[in-house]
């Protein structure tokens, strides 16, 4: 907005210089020689718009670069605590195969025996649904984030699409 007005700032600033040099010539100002001393200004002028037009698609582009990198890292976050889960959920199977294997001994007292099974009864019972909860929470996570990311790309694809057509002259 405040480009545009200094685009019209200058226009004017070059009609009204035009329109002085030309009335001091002569008594009427000559439209013709106006606009051609006009045309290399506005021809600059549009040049320095489009120009200035280009940077701030750049930045643009860049601060959502910026973004998408820290989306990345989110999601690597969450790739992280993905795996720890499912590690502590082959550790949970493990813990109750070696708990099955020591149930079968025949020289457990029936003390431990009962320990071994609330034990393992605990840890049959909890692990779904800790895990199961963790999981969906991580999934959905994941899914906004990869929202995001497929979101931002789009847009830095646009602002470069936009700053080529800016930059080639054709829009």
């Amino acid at each position: 907005m405040s480009t545009s007005m200094v685009a019209l700032g200058l226009a004017i600033a070059a009609a009204t210089a035009c329109a002085q040099t030309t009335s001091v010539s002569a008594a009427a100002p000559d439209t013709a020689a106006c606009a051609a001393s006009l045309t290399p200004w506005l021809q600059y002028i549009a040049s320095e718009l489009r120009k200035l037009h280009v940077e701030l698609l750049d930045e643009r582009r860049e601060m959502l670069q910026a973004k998408m990198k820290e989306i990345a890292g989110e999601l690597q976050t969450i790739q992280n605590q993905q795996h720890e889960i499912q590690d502590e959920q082959q550790s949970r199977t493990q813990q109750v195969s070696e708990m099955e294997g020591q149930l079968t001994q025949a020289s457990l007292t029936k003390e431990q025996r009962e320990e071994l099974e609330a034990t393992k009864t605990d840890l049959l019972a909890s692990s779904p649904a800790i895990f199961g909860s963790v999981q969906v929470v991580l999934a959905q996570r994941e899914a906004r984030a990869r929202e995001r990311l497929a979101l931002h790309e789009q847009r830095v694809q646009l602002l470069e699409r936009q700053a080529r057509e800016l930059a080639s002259g054709t829009n």
